[in-house]
């Protein structure tokens, strides 16, 4: 086996078409493998390093190299081959042609690996790792890496640090690490799994499984029939239903963990959602179909148009945003939140808090029952606006009402404004609502002492000024 050595000097030196041992000691030096297998080593210095046709050993030493496999199945180091701590500098790998492995070293180094099945390790430092074609595995190691996988089914693996995957064409299995990671899929059916920290999925076109694991993450399924599960922490699960998204599965709920379905970006078409529901709902009417794989998801906010949002029997956080929504908390103790435009809220069972937002809001009382204190609770109304907003009372729940269905109260004797809550209890009124507190009051026996059946069901924030024309009533 031939054997080439440079000197202290920059170096040029050209192999033969044998099997060649070429070291280029110190200086900036140009060296040349040509055919057949050969080991060559930059040594000391910023080099560049061309293995040739064959199966090549290059290795770039101390110092920014640049190494090129050329054809055959090669080996590229940047460094010196034993992680020499003193070596830190910016090396570029290009595997080319052949089944290659790249590994950069402990500075900032950019690794291509060209055609073939390859496989590339960033090691220490802020890398930049290109897949290319062929079935390739990347893994960024240590640094704030970025990883993009080029064409055909590739692994990708971010590894400690905050690190940007694409996975781009093909079937790729994605994994973000330790660290608050960016996996992006691209095209095809991908795997992207989080990992540890606060990470952002989007799964692309495809049919894609998109995993948080622990921390608080985004996922993106985009189109296609895709599985999202939300892992340990917040997930928000974001839907842009303007496009075709296909039919979507959600893990939703568990231990220690609460997500949130997030249609904020849709603004074409009107959401229907409801967490209470496991079987397939049509969140839209032409571009997605929802699965949820419990009824225990938490918050949900809903587009731009006129949404209905449903919860469930946990504490909700429900947000219309524009639109005139319909938000609809079921049980627990729930935050409703309208937004822009004509909202109608129902808080329902639990001690619920409502805002009704920008527009005329109504604020629905209405438990298909007769009241009770355990189906109403007492709901914080936060800013409701006289002569602009309307508070509604269903016949069947507050019985005791005698007015006809309509706006205000056709009995006038049935609502007062009372200046304590000691007398909302012993008005004639059924309905009382105390000026000095804001609390409001379904006196079900009248003048009899205590409210009978009823009890307090809403608070109005700000003691607003109330008068029946501020209430709707309905059969």
């Amino acid at each position: 086996m031939p054997n080439f050595y440079g000197t202290k000097n920059s170096d040029t030196l050209i192999g033969s078409n044998a099997s060649d041992r070429i070291y280029g000691y110190e200086g900036d030096d140009i060296l040349y493998g040509l055919q057949d297998i050969d080991a060559i080593d930059g040594g000391i210095g910023n080099d560049i390093l061309y293995g040739g046709s064959g199966n090549d050993l290059l290795i770039g030493g101390i110092g920014n190299d640049t190494l090129y496999g050329g054809d055959g199945d090669d080996r590229l180091y940047g460094e010196d081959g034993a992680l020499n701590p003193e070596d830190i500098g910016t090396n570029y790998l290009y595997g080319e042609g052949g089944n290659d492995r790249l590994s950069g070293g402990k500075g900032i180094d950019y690794l291509d690996g060209g055609t073939g099945n390859d496989r590339l390790n960033g090691f220490g430092g802020n890398d930049i790792l290109y897949g290319r074609s062929g079935d390739d595995v990347l893994s960024g190691d240590d640094g704030d890496d970025q990883l993009y996988g080029g064409d055909d089914n590739d692994n990708l693996i971010g590894g400690n640090g905050n690190d940007t995957l694409y996975g781009e064409n093909g079937n790729d299995t994605i994994n973000g690490g330790n660290g608050n990671d960016t996996l992006i899929g691209g095209s095809g059916n991908d795997y992207l799994n989080g990992g540890a920290g606060d990470d952002y999925l989007q799964g692309g076109d495809g049919d894609d499984t998109l995993v948080g694991s622990s921390g608080n993450n985004i996922l993106i399924g985009g189109a296609g029939n895709d599985r999202l599960s939300g892992g340990i922490g917040h997930t928000t699960f974001v839907f842009d239903a303007d496009t075709a998204l296909g039919t979507d599965f959600v893990q939703v709920g568990g231990i220690a963990s609460f997500s949130t379905l997030d249609f904020s970006d849709t603004t074409t078409r009107a959401i229907n959602l409801q967490l209470h529901s496991t079987s397939v709902q049509s969140a839209t009417l032409d571009t997605l179909k929802l699965i949820l794989s419990s009824n225990q998801a938490s918050n949900a906010i809903g587009g731009s148009l006129n949404d209905r949002l449903e919860g469930n029997s946990y504490s909700n956080q429900i947000e219309g945003r524009a639109g005139n929504d319909f938000l609809d908390g079921k049980e627990g103790n729930d935050t409703l939140i309208g937004g822009a435009g004509n909202d109608s809220l129902v808080g329902g069972r639990g001690n619920d808090i409502l805002t009704g937002g920008e527009g005329s809001d109504r604020f629905i009382y209405d438990t298909e029952a007769v009241f009770t204190v355990g189906s109403v609770g007492v709901d914080k109304i936060i800013d409701f606006t006289h002569n602009i907003d309307k508070i509604v009372l269903d016949k069947t729940t507050f019985a005791a009402l005698r007015s006809f269905a309509g706006n205000g109260f056709s009995v006038a004797r049935e609502f007062a404004v009372v200046s304590s809550d000691a007398l909302a209890a012993t008005s004639n009124a059924f309905i009382t609502y105390s000026r000095v507190t804001g609390r409001l009051f379904y006196n079900q026996n009248g003048a009899a002492t205590g409210f009978g059946t009823g009890e307090q069901f809403a608070e109005l924030s700000g003691l607003p000024v109330l008068s029946a024309a501020d209430f709707i009533i309905q059969a």
